[in-house]
């Protein structure tokens, strides 16, 4: 198994390190220990047919974002993970 991992949660995706990741934590943030570093979502809004406000829809991860939290990955698993 890998030293380094891709979580990716709701709203956000990091890189993790195993060895240092709490599992009995339920989610993560930024300046935990074992968190190498965290993209956040983009929040996406539609129109309400009912009352015409904007209304939240969910979360959209890049795919520029996730590419980068692979080769992030990728590149510290090689270097000794």
């Amino acid at each position: 198994m890998s030293r380094y991992f891709i979580d990716e949660r709701t709203g956000y995706i990091a890189v993790r390190d195993r060895n240092l990741t709490n599992k009995d934590a339920p989610g993560f943030h930024s300046d935990m220990e074992g968190v190498i570093w965290v993209w956040s979502a983009k929040r996406n809004m539609k129109r309400c047919p009912a009352c015409g406000n904007e209304v939240f829809d969910g979360y959209t991860i890049s795919e520029s974002d996730r590419k980068e939290a692979k080769e992030m990955r990728d590149g510290l698993n090689k270097k000794g993970g």
